[in-house]
């Protein structure tokens, strides 16, 4: 977040902030998506582990 608000503090990026904070927000969900299927796949894996 901070090298968005020096990107857009820089004269030659003027007016381009917003496309900035919507890359780094695609990248937190990008992130946050394949840690949510990863842990929902963990437990599944796991409790059928418990079961046996």
């Amino acid at each position: 977040m901070n090298i968005v608000a020096a990107g857009a503090a820089d004269p030659d990026w003027l007016g381009l902030h917003a496309e900035g904070y919507v890359l780094v927000g695609l990248v937190f969900w990008v992130l946050c998506f394949n840690m949510s299927r990863y842990s929902k796949s963990l437990e599944r894996e796991l409790k059928a582990e418990d079961r046996s």
